[in-house]
């Protein structure tokens, strides 16, 4: 007999253990400059409502919240972008699914010891995956960025172009200990980012990111990560920082006409 975790536990239980680490770690800091090879612990938190448009057309949109210790500044984001779904093809023995995106992001940075700055962001990408078993599956995503920092003023403005990689192994443990279309799943992800032309703030190199995620429903999903990112920014002079990320996503799917396939990218 399998066991049922209702869905109000589950999601009062992560909402409430990330509420209370991050008033913690908010709670403890104070304000203070950050300086070249510093270590950053920081908190975000995304929620991410999704609309299924069509079979193949899905609307996503990200509103965030990120802060830092040491408290040095908090940052605001919202996103907002399309994904098309291409024709499968299968390659030895497997069966690949791929995604074409294209998307626009807005970043506001609050400095407390500096002028407050923003970005505006505009990228495409490519996603392809697929499932080496029944219970393990590997997206890999492609994206190009176009960066205007502070586009509207004249002290600071800077564009910058970068590409990103990143590969996601993924765990699916759904239906085991919990009822059908319930249950944990173990995302691993690896991301590299390749700046042809620098932006002058949050430059990343590299991002490592295990995390577990809890499906509550087919349409509704919370993950944690705890992650690692290398960064370079610069302001008035170069800083590199090696961050600690904790972080928290609730995901939530509405749609607006049934999946041929649910699942899918």
């Amino acid at each position: 007999m399998k066991l049922i975790i209702p869905t109000f536990f589950s999601k009062t239980f992560i909402s409430v253990g990330f509420i209370f680490l991050m008033g913690n770690f908010l709670c403890a800091q104070e304000n203070d400059s950050i300086y070249d090879h510093d270590i950053t612990k920081q908190a975000w938190f995304t929620f991410q409502p999704g609309w299924q448009i069509s079979e193949r057309v899905k609307l996503n949109t990200e509103i965030g919240y990120r802060t830092v210790s040491p408290k040095s500044w908090n940052r605001f984001n919202t996103k907002a972008e399309l994904s098309y779904a291409l024709d499968e093809f299968n390659l030895r023995k497997f069966v690949f699914d791929q995604r074409l995106v294209s998307g626009v992001g807005y970043y506001y940075i609050h400095n407390f010891n500096d002028i407050d700055a923003f970005e505006l962001r505009i990228y495409q990408g490519y996603k392809i995956g697929f499932n080496l078993t029944n219970r393990i599956d590997f997206l890999h995503y492609f994206r190009l960025e176009e960066r205007f920092t502070n586009p509207f003023r004249d002290d600071g403005s800077s564009f910058g172009l970068r590409l990103r990689y990143k590969i996601t192994g993924n765990i699916n443990l759904e239906g085991l200990f919990v009822s059908k279309g319930r249950g944990f799943y173990i995302p691993i992800d690896v991301e590299f980012f390749f700046n042809i032309k620098s932006s002058k703030q949050i430059n990343d190199i590299i991002r490592l990111s295990p995390g577990v995620g809890y499906v509550v429903d087919p349409t509704f999903k919370i993950q944690f990560n705890i992650s690692y990112h290398y960064t370079k920014q610069e302001f008035e002079e170069l800083v590199r920082t090696n961050d600690i990320i904790f972080r928290l996503r609730v995901y939530k799917t509405f749609k607006l006409k049934k999946d041929k396939k649910p699942g899918t990218l």
